[in-house]
């Protein structure tokens, strides 16, 4: 008889651990999925439209004669648009790589932005700012109601994410990039000689750590061998 009691106290208390175990798995995942989700609602689309004059001395075969000096006569103005996406962070602006807004001779005439509610908006070159690898766009705050910004976490400046935030944050970098289909391999592949069609990864995606975001994707990467923090801009 005692025998049989001792053995139902045990499954007792097994089956009470399993499910205390249960539980802070479930608050755990649900932790993670909310975080998606609020990540999810602050990703911006953005669109940004270049121009550059084309001046004659470029086209020319050779000296112009007279005394308008041939830097001062434009032939034409060329366009152009590129794309990134960017975050919405809690002080209402726009996060995204420096690199987006920087085109080389380039200049940058209008940004678009269209934001997860279905609203966009438009602003000038001088909307832009930018600080170290991280540029901040200005936004109208009646262009984001209904939206919340994700919370910043910086990192102090000659610093590395791991050195900052701990070991833990490399896990959080490695679970990032294998749900957008950026494959690890420990071999070295030709380019042209793999195909990832299921990498999902963009320039300007962010990453959070603990609900926070600490930095943007600024290089698209397809794969990687050893896990680097080389293709982000991180937040300072």
């Amino acid at each position: 008889m005692n025998k049989y009691i001792s053995l139902i106290s045990m499954c007792s208390m097994f089956f009470t651990g399993s499910l205390c175990f249960a539980q802070v798995s479930t608050a755990s995942m649900q932790r993670q999925i909310a975080t998606q989700m609020h990540a999810k609602q602050a990703e911006v689309q953005i669109t940004l439209d270049w121009t550059q004059e084309v001046e004659m001395r470029e086209v020319m075969l050779r000296p112009v004669r007279g005394f308008v000096h041939p830097s001062k006569i434009v032939l034409t103005t060329r366009q152009k648009t590129t794309h990134c996406r960017g975050m919405l962070i809690q002080t209402g602006q726009v996060v995204t790589p420096a690199l987006c807004v920087r085109n080389g001779n380039w200049n940058l005439s209008k940004v678009t932005l269209a934001f997860s509610n279905g609203k966009q908006g438009i602003g000038a070159a001088g909307s832009v700012s930018v600080k170290e690898d991280v540029a901040y766009i200005k936004v109208c705050p009646k262009l984001t109601q209904g939206l919340v910004g994700v919370p910043v976490a910086l990192t102090p400046k000659g610093k590395s994410l791991k050195e900052h935030f701990g070991d833990k944050v490399m896990n959080t970098l490695s679970s990032f990039f294998h749900s957008k289909g950026v494959v690890q391999s420990q071999h070295y592949f030709r380019p042209g000689k793999v195909h990832y069609s299921n990498s999902t990864l963009q320039v300007g995606d962010g990453i959070l750590y603990e609900g926070k975001l600490v930095a943007l994707v600024k290089k698209n990467i397809k794969h990687y061998r050893s896990l680097s923090e080389k293709p982000l801009a991180i937040l300072r």
